[in-house]
Parts: C-alpha cells; structure tokens; sequence
C-alpha cells in the first residue's frame, strides 16, 4: 500500500484499533434499533382494544377472509381455463373479484384499511391470532 493510499484509508476508517473497538458497540446499536422497529414491538405500542375492538370485529373479520379465501380459489381457477388466457378477459375477472371482495367487506361492515389492519394484528399478535382461529372454527361448525 503507498503512503498516499495508506493516508486515505485512515482518514476514511480512522484508525484501525478505535474501529475494531467501537464495531462491537455499533453492531449492538443497530439490533437494538432494528428489533425496536419490528412489526412485534411496533405492534405492541398499539392500544389492544385498537388492534382488535372486540370479539365482533373478529368474527366479522373471520367470516370475510373465509368468503375471500372462497373468491379467490375460484378465480384462481378460472384464470387459469384456456380459453380465459386473453390479456382482456383476465383483467375483466380481476376487476370483478376485486369487486366481490369489496362486496364482502361492505357486508361485514369491515373497510379495506381495517382488514388489512386486522390482517396485520393476526399474524403478530398471538392472542388475536387465537382469537381469529377460534371465529374460524366457528365458522367451519355446521348449523343446525
């Protein structure tokens, strides 16, 4: 390495012994901020009774993910028909499974921002996710 090299790597790096000594405190810097700002913690920081307001909004929000879930296994399927293969017609069944989602959501009493956010608590939240997994069950109990 030449002197001119030498004398610009350290005023880049500094010297060699404070960032070897200063890299372990660094490092635990940056995790500490990283595991701050997860999705958990951030979470966390939310009033409980925003993330999910009550039972109703759980089994509001179970009855539309499974109709959702029903929508969107059937389009699935008839995006994939050969004769649905046009650019055109697969733009026209998206629109109206984005319809019919919209539909469901309407039906539930549930806007676009409150599943997704609901979405969120359930697969960060252990309580909510037990919550929502038990609206499913229900859900799958047949009526007499």
């Amino acid at each position: 390495m030449t002197p001119a090299t030498r004398l610009h790597h350290s005023r880049l790096l500094g010297s060699p012994g404070v960032t070897r000594r200063a890299l372990p405190a660094v490092v635990a810097l940056l995790l500490c901020a990283w595991g701050a700002a997860s999705p958990r913690a951030l979470y966390a920081q939310q009033p409980a009774a925003a993330a999910t307001s009550g039972v109703d909004s759980v089994a509001a929000y179970a009855r539309a993910y499974s109709a959702i879930a029903r929508i969107r296994d059937r389009a699935q399927g008839e995006l994939a028909e050969p004769r649905n293969k046009k650019a055109e017609v697969q733009g026209e069944l998206r629109g109206k499974v984005l319809a019919e989602i919209a539909q469901v959501l309407t039906a539930e009493g549930l806007t676009q921002a409150q599943y997704d956010h609901l979405t969120h608590a359930v697969s960060v939240d252990p309580e909510a996710r037990r919550q929502f997994e038990a609206a499913l069950a229900q859900l799958a109990v047949p009526k007499r």
